[in-house]
């Protein structure tokens, strides 16, 4: 069910960006806990860190605010939600 979902995001998400006119920016992939992880994808024209969705998949909320990636990061109040 997440792999469906995930997929479904990637393509509206490459839909956007395709259709954006005269927009500058770039998802640029950074590591987290060690180089070459790929975990957080850095977007370029919001400035904002986001991690990956395949490293807290099948935890619970509190279980994926309580993990090693999450609690590494300093989120501070930046914490998406709500979709």
């Amino acid at each position: 069910m997440w792999n469906a979902g995930i997929r479904l995001g990637a393509v509206v998400a490459i839909a956007l960006a395709a259709s954006a006119s005269n927009v500058s920016a770039a998802l640029v992939t950074r590591h987290l806990l060690q180089p070459g992880d790929d975990l957080l994808t850095f977007d370029t024209s919001t400035r904002l860190l986001w991690l990956d969705l395949g490293a807290t998949a099948g935890l619970s909320y509190n279980e994926a605010l309580a993990s090693t990636y999450v609690s590494s990061m300093d989120i501070g109040s930046q914490l998406q939600t709500s979709w």
